[in-house]
């Protein structure tokens, strides 16, 4: 151990095992240049803790270690030293060694200083031709940390890496060294951002960097290759990111990579250039090529991708006359891309041009090209089976790809969220389809990498037969653009996403197209389609919504699909079979003002499974609908339900009107219909008839036109309905709602309706306006509702709402004026007299006292206090009022506790009827104090 005093003699001197002397200076200076250490026959070492930059007199110490160092170290004198570890420096330190001595750098960042001063430097004496680096865990404090090497002998620069991955911004060799070489080793990641600089080496100009000891990645730029320089790059297996960028004429650089993904850059090149990928997946771009490569000039430029799925991209700034001759780019073995700018580009690989060779690649990507033809039967000899059209390009001028090799793709795809737009037409065709299985495929993904969906709309898709007229069997269309359950917010705002061909075109003979994938295709019509066969989305999950066409097999996936078109063309299709969704059969017929559109039976006949029809048109004239036959085909064969939708129907001039019967569909078949009209004008005559089935219809009925004339009847039919008919408040018409038999629900408009629930027990809420609501026989609910007050009537005709099945009424209004609700009840009701009574009695009930229509009970036989009545002595009360109120038309109301909680909270009223006594309960009506022929404050209002 060091000490603050002069060390030296036997005390600091080794012997022959392996010797280590110890300095820690974390809090005073321990070594002085007057200390004397002399190692011995062992491999000795010296470690400094907190080094105050003094280096002791050294002999035969092999090793130094500087654990944490501020300031400059020179060890150029220690005689017998090999190796220099530096740990923690503060990273603006000069160590100057001598010959032979490696020097490993760790946990140290550059300092960033700006101006001329280099921030580590280490320095070997005149005499060293090459210097040995080790770094671990060393950064850069921003883009003026320098690490320099210097010694004026020195050609060969050794690096090592360990430990942690390095970054450098600038390793500087070029003013005070001749280093012609580099040799990097280890395993750990090396980045050294600003360029290297090479020195000529002025007997062999030869130069090198080989880094095939290290199996991290590497990242570095080459900068400028001068005349007559030769450099040879052999790079290990990690990633390998080299920028080369400036190559001068009669220069050259021979580059060999190992089995990593590498990125290569060759940005300038007017000398030769010999690059060769090996395995992995690499990317090489070019994006100059100056304009040396001609007949007269030795110059070359050749690019092998190796194996592994490879991509060569060729920039805009390479021209046609860069590639007058000696260039060579070939794609290896494994799926290579070839990309490009734009259709002037590929002329520049034409085979029928001498001057450039291009081989084995697989793929055309374009990068922002959009319109054009790519003949890829002049590219690559033929081979590319899949042309790849990157994001946000714009077919809009009309893209063609001819003569592609068999099974050719087309890849149309958003990965980086820009979005993938189209607009022109795209043709496409095979070089060779005499095949009996050729096939085109276009694949598109629309989900990008926020898991966003963006739309593509192809304005024109034409698959084409060859030069020979040879056609092509299949389309194969596959479209991923689905969302995850935890992204959905982010859908863009779009109406809808999907892949949209407005027009394919199937001139090529196409017989079969197939739709796959987790997207939504959308084809609006076809164009040459007399030889299509079959539409098969059997392996799509999206929503696909497909025309469809004479003659053609369409089969459904397992989303929620819509085949379109008109009744004729639906009449003349082979066969329709949904898949697991919901799929929908939609109809886009349209007839003009005055004119009938009268749906054709026969339009179904060729559906054998769907869920769903929709009348998608803007029908202006007549809708006529009779539901029978095919029809009732499509409803048995959907649970015995047939549902459907017309909600842009636009019947507006005097006379047109909408009638939908469905009375003709069998047994308890039903319909599900929502129809809205949008168009019917004040003062017109726009009727709507809707009639129901004998099974359970939902009827959802809407004339959404304010001040609409025309009057709207709502028959349900048998069968338990559900009946909502919905106008404006302005609506000048009528509104006629009938449940007919069944347990019906209905809900009335924003006007004054008439309801007739039928028989069974029916839900009728009045909605806005004075309905007049006749609930029909069965135990009915009624519920009144208006915001503006208004006078409904609610209608107990003969047999309803008897004392067996009592309607209840919700809502009613009993209060003074023209609002008041009013119960019509049978016949002309007769107010019964004033006066106490002690009738006949019915069990617990032996008397009672009427006022102004209103009785009270008791169990007494001279009435003394009214008992409250619930569902325990209703039973009493209603044989004791059958017994005593036997006037012809005797009319009473009584409070109710419905819950028997001890507070009354609803209104029974009473009438004596020769056709059964009537029992109507009026919820939450209390209070009462008359049962009158004319409204008053707390009276119930009968007639």
């Amino acid at each position: 151990m060091l000490t603050a005093d002069i060390d030296s003699g036997t005390a600091f001197t080794g012997g022959s095992g392996n010797d280590t002397f110890i300095a820690d200076e974390t809090t005073t200076a321990k070594v002085s240049l007057a200390d004397v250490l002399a190692g011995g026959l062992g491999t000795d070492s010296l470690t400094i803790y907190n080094s105050k930059g003094v280096a002791p007199q050294m002999s035969a110490i092999e090793s130094v270690t500087l654990n944490t160092i501020a300031g400059d170290y020179n060890a150029s004198t220690a005689t017998g030293l090999t190796t220099l570890n530096v740990i923690s420096a503060d990273g603006t330190n000069t160590f100057t060694v001598g010959s032979g001595v490696s020097v490993s750098l760790a946990n140290t960042a550059i300092a960033n200083t700006a101006g001329t001063k280099d921030d580590v430097v280490v320095v070997y004496d005149a005499n060293a031709t090459s210097a040995t680096l080790t770094l671990n865990n060393v950064s850069s404090g921003g883009t003026n940390s320098d690490l320099a090497i210097k010694g004026a002998k020195i050609a060969t620069l050794n690096i090592a890496t360990t430990g942690a991955a390095s970054t450098i911004d600038a390793l500087l060799t070029a003013t005070d060294t001749v280093v012609d070489s580099y040799v990097i080793t280890g395993d750990k990641g090396l980045t050294i951002t600003d360029a290297l600089t090479l020195a000529t080496n002025a007997t062999t100009k030869a130069n090198a960097i080989t880094s095939t000891g290290l199996t991290g990645d590497l990242s570095y730029s080459l900068g400028t290759i001068a005349a007559n320089q030769n450099v040879t790059i052999a790079a290990g297996n990690g990633v390998n990111t080299v920028t080369i960028a400036d190559v001068n004429v009669d220069g050259s650089v021979t580059a060999t990579f190992g089995s990593g993904k590498d990125v290569i850059t060759l940005s300038d090149a007017t000398g030769s250039v010999s690059i060769n990928t090996g395995d992995g997946a690499d990317k090489v771009t070019i994006s100059k090529l100056d304009n040396k490569y001609n007949s007269t000039d030795k110059e070359t430029a050749s690019v092998n991708l190796g194996a592994g799925d490879d991509t060569l991209v060729v920039a805009s700034t390479v021209t046609e006359a860069n590639l007058a001759s000696g260039v060579t780019l070939a794609g290896g073995d494994g799926i290579d891309t070839l990309n490009i700018d734009n259709d002037e580009y590929l002329k520049l690989f034409d085979n029928a041009t001498a001057d450039v060779t291009v081989t084995g690649f697989e793929k055309l990507a374009l990068q922002n090209g959009d319109s054009g033809t790519f003949d890829l039967s002049k590219v690559s000899s033929g081979t590319m089976t899949t042309v790849v059209l990157a994001d946000g390009v714009n077919t809009g001028g009309g893209l063609v790809v001819s003569n592609g090799a068999a099974g050719l793709t087309i890849d149309w795809a958003d990965k980086d969220g820009s979005g993938v737009t189209a607009g022109g037409a795209v043709d496409v065709s095979l070089k060779d389809a005499s095949g009996s299985a050729d096939a085109v495929t276009l694949n598109v993904t629309l989900t990008d990498s926020d898991d966003t969906v963006d739309s593509l709309v192809i304005g024109d898709f034409e698959v084409k037969a060859d030069s020979n007229s040879k056609t092509v069997e299949t389309l194969n269309i596959a479209v991923d653009g689905a969302l995850s359950a935890t992204t959905a917010s982010n859908v863009k705002t779009a109406a809808s996403q999907y892949l949209q061909i407005t027009s394919l075109d199937l001139s090529g003979g196409v017989t079969t197209v197939n739709i796959s994938g987790d997207g939504s295709t959308k084809i609006n019509g076809y164009a040459n389609a007399s030889t299509l066969v079959t539409v098969n989305a059997a392996n799509s999950s999206g929503a696909n919504n497909l025309s469809v066409a004479a003659g053609t097999t369409f089969i459904g996936g397992t989303g929620n699909d819509t085949f379109t078109g008109t009744q004729a063309q639906f009449a003349a299709i082979t066969s329709l079979t949904g898949g697991t969704g919901t799929d929908t059969v939609a109809i886009t017929d349209t007839v003009l003002t005055t004119a009938t559109l009268t749906i054709d039976d026969k339009a179904f006949k060729n559906v054998a499974a769907a869920e769903a029809i929709s009348f998608t048109g803007a029908n202006a004239g007549d809708f006529s609908w009779t539901l029978g036959g095919y029809a009732n085909t499509f409803a048995t064969n959907n649970s015995g339900v047939i549902t459907a939708t017309a909600t842009a129907l636009v019947a507006a001039a005097d006379g047109d009107t909408i009638t939908v019967d469905a009375s003709g569909l069998s047994g308890t078949n039903a319909i599900s219909l929502t129809l809205t009209d949008t168009a019917a004008q004040a003062g017109k005559t726009n009727d709507i008839t809707i009639t129901g089935s004998a099974g359970g219809d939902t009827l959802k009925i809407t004339e959404a036109k304010a001040g609409a004339g025309g009057d709207v009847s709502v028959d349900g039919g048998a069968g338990n309905d559900t009946i909502t008919v919905t106008v404006t408040a302005t609506h000048a018409g009528t509104v006629a709602i009938a449940g007919g038999a069944g347990d019906d629900t209905i809900t009335g408009s924003a006007i004054g309706d008439t309801i007739t629930g039928g028989a069974g027990a029916d839900k009728i809420t009045g909605g806005e306006g004075g309905d007049s609501i006749t609930g029909g026989t069965g135990a009915d609910q009624i519920i009144l509702t208006e915001a503006v007050a208004a006078q409904d009537t609610v209608v107990i005709a003969a047999g309803d709402s008897n004392v067996d099945a009592r309607d209840t009424v919700t809502g009613f209004a009993a209060i003074a004026g023209g609002t008041a609700d009013k119960l019509d009840l049978v016949g002309a009701a007769t107010i019964q007299a004033d006066g106490v009574t002690d009738g006949s009695n019915f069990n617990t009930i032996k008397s009672h006292t009427v006022a102004s229509g209103v009785i009270t009970f008791d169990d007494a036989e001279t009435f003394a206090a009214a008992v409250t009545v619930n569902s325990s002595n209703l039973s009493d009360v209603l044989g004791y009022l059958a017994a005593n109120i036997t006037g012809a038309g005797a009319t009473v109301g009584f409070a109710y506790d419905s819950n028997s909680d001890g507070t009354n909270d609803a209104t029974l009223i009473f009438q004596n009827n020769a056709g059964g006594d009537i029992l109507v309960e009026l919820v939450g009506v209390t209070g009462i104090t008359a049962v009158a022929g004319a409204a008053g404050a707390n009276t119930v209002l009968v007639g």
